[in-house]
């Protein structure tokens, strides 16, 4: 026959039980709440267009790419330039996992989105648009902040077509957008060497994602790469009376006139004060 325990302790034990359960009941609706409230922030992330981005694993560079990636929406809408969605992206090639692990080996280097190409009015107007708090912009024949070589305007469509004939990395859409990372010094590499030496060594960054580029960190509070008197090589070449020729450019007096200039020179020329910019992707 089972013992029967006193009255006193069949309280106790019962009044143990209900706080446990009680415990039991609150810890699983705090666990709950956490996982609810954890997949309604990937939902927003969805929706947003920032799925592609949980392949990320460091939390910092995911941070990163997902304001660098709002940054360059906002450059190129204020130049009624239409940024896919990271999703889109993603879904066209771009693999942002992989840039991301490059960021973590490569911290000298930034992420870069943007058109591959584009017309010279619409290059000019994002530049022009792009927000600075200093007053000092310069304005030029082409675009506020932007200065272009004649022969470099006259010959901007073969210059577009050439940069497409010759990109290795996915593009997505009508604008033909792509991503990669870039180099990220104040001054270029491999000063001193020819265009068609450089094209020897390195992928080159086109003129389009280098500008892109600039607006970015101008936005970003950051000083411009490429200032005190240095350039960079930007793909890709054209031809002046049968004569090769290539892009450089760079920001002149930085603290002056705040004025980027793009300008053309023989493909063989060597300036010491000319280098470039790095891609990794």
């Amino acid at each position: 026959m089972p013992e029967i325990l006193p009255p006193e302790i069949l309280t106790a034990a019962g009044n143990a039980w209900d706080k446990a359960h009680e415990r039991h009941i609150h810890t699983s609706q705090d666990v709950g709440s956490a996982a609810i409230s954890a997949l309604d922030a990937t939902v927003r992330e969805v929706k947003n267009g920032f799925g592609a981005l949980e392949v990320i694993t460091n939390p910092e560079i995911k941070e990163l790419f997902k304001r660098d990636l709002e940054d360059y929406k906002t450059i190129f809408a204020e130049a009624d330039i239409n940024m896919p969605s990271p999703n889109e992206l993603a879904q066209g090639g771009i693999d942002f996992g992989h840039l991301a692990e490059l960021k973590e080996q490569l911290s000298d280097y930034d992420l870069v989105v943007t058109p591959l190409t584009l017309p010279l009015g619409a290059t000019c107007q994002f530049v022009s648009k792009a927000y600075e708090p200093k007053p000092n912009i310069k304005s030029t024949r082409y675009a506020r902040r932007l200065f272009v070589d004649d022969e470099v305007a006259d010959n901007w469509e073969g210059i577009m077509k050439g940069t497409m004939n010759n990109w290795q990395l996915p593009v997505v859409g009508d604008n033909k957008w792509t991503a990669f990372m870039l180099f990220n010094r104040e001054q270029p590499q491999d000063q001193g060497l020819s265009y068609n030496q450089t094209k020897q060594l390195k992928a080159i960054v086109p003129v389009v994602g280098y500008a892109a580029y600039q607006m970015h960190r101008v936005r970003q509070g950051m000083p411009p790469v490429d200032t005190g008197g240095v350039s960079s090589w930007v793909a890709s070449e054209f031809s002046i009376n049968y004569c090769a020729c290539a892009l450089y450019i760079g920001w002149n007096n930085p603290d002056s006139d705040r004025l980027m200039a793009i300008r053309g020179c023989g493909t063989s020329l060597k300036m010491e004060d000319v280098g470039s910019r790095a891609m990794a992707a």
